[in-house]
């Protein structure tokens, strides 16, 4: 049976169904493996004195480990591998490859194979480990529930146009600029209101900037919403903006899932056109793409969707027509990617 290791300090994984119960001292064996203080130490040592030894003993039956994250998931992974021989391989996402890409090359020269989520990813590992990554390499897109996220009635045209964003409170996902673009929307007169879900450490400094802006009570911080209450926000919407950038430290998105239920739940999206955003989104024919950190050409690409319902129908349905390849496979009594149907077969 497959294990799937995780990192339960990102806590966008903590409720994930498709999840197997993970490893409880991967998190701690990673940070072993990779603090320098330590290197050179016996693998059984370090895993003895981890704990992860019992864990291993008490495994009976794993066939495989995977690992979500290629940074201390793998790192996980990569011990297990060399303890026991059970083989193991990972998904690179986001920040984990874009950041820290501390012994990526050694992880996937010992990984049986290693899970891009985009092109975009799969080239950085390749610049990063060079052509003998090449053979080890699957891209997989990640995909949604289609039958959850579904297209709703049309939105009633004659109450404000409705802007939702949807992420954490953070740098990399660039809510400052949409709430800039927001301001700008409002000096032009376009009568709108915009819901940012989510919480996270930007939140006293959006808050601000929202009443700077003199928009309160037209940019509304929600706060954590269920994934019930995001479908339900959805439906209600004209548009999902999702303004992602590169950080200063060089974190920056994969491909956010949430661009994938509002295209699955035929709602017109612009987004950041960075990292592996155009494999998901074509500009002007499933959504409309941006450059990052550029309030004006949000403000621009939300207005056009705005003044023109014909548009936003047009990309709505192509939107619907995308996401038809995002099939998910019903595996063990959960949806799941269709990556963990591979691990099923292994």
């Amino acid at each position: 049976r497959p294990v799937v290791a995780h990192d339960w300090k990102t806590i966008a994984m903590a409720d994930d169904p498709c999840a197997a119960p993970p490893l409880s001292h991967d998190t701690m064996v990673a940070a072993y493996l990779i603090d320098p203080a330590r290197r050179g130490y016996p693998l059984d040592e370090l895993a003895a004195e981890a704990g992860l030894g019992a864990q291993i003993d008490g495994a009976d039956g794993v066939e495989h480990v995977h690992c979500h994250f290629s940074n201390h998931p793998a790192a996980a992974g990569y011990v297990i591998n060399r303890l026991t021989g059970i083989p193991f391989s990972f998904t690179a996402h986001g920040f984990d490859l874009h950041v820290d890409r501390h012994m990526l090359c050694e992880k996937l020269a010992a990984a049986s194979f290693v899970v891009p989520i985009s092109q975009y990813n799969r080239e950085l590992i390749i610049e990063e480990c060079g052509e003998r990554a090449l053979d080890k390499l699957v891209v997989i897109h990640s995909g949604v529930d289609t039958d959850f996220f579904r297209p709703a009635e049309p939105a009633h045209e004659e109450r404000p146009f409705a802007i939702l964003c949807v992420g954490t409170l953070h740098e990399v996902k660039g809510q400052r600029y949409l709430i800039e673009a927001c301001r700008l929307l409002a000096e032009e007169g376009v009568d709108f209101v915009c819901r940012l879900v989510g919480e996270g450490r930007d939140r006293k400094a959006l808050s601000r900037q929202i009443t700077e802006a003199g928009l309160g009570g037209r940019v509304v911080l929600l706060g954590r919403r269920t994934r019930v209450e995001v479908a339900d926000l959805l439906s209600g919407s004209h548009v999902l903006v999702a303004p992602s950038v590169h950080t200063r430290s060089g974190k920056r998105e994969g491909i956010p899932v949430v661009l994938m239920e509002a295209m699955s739940s035929g709602v017109p999206v612009v987004a950041s056109g960075i990292s592996g955003i155009p494999e998901l989104v074509e500009d002007h024919v499933s959504g409309l793409l941006v450059p990052p950190h550029d309030p004006r050409a949000l403000a621009r690409a939300v207005r056009c969707l705005h003044d023109d319902p014909s548009l936003r129908r047009e990309l709505a349905l192509s939107e619907i027509a995308e996401q038809e390849p995002l099939v998910l496979a019903f595996v063990r009594g959960w949806w799941c990617p269709k990556e963990q149907v591979r691990l099923g077969n292994l």
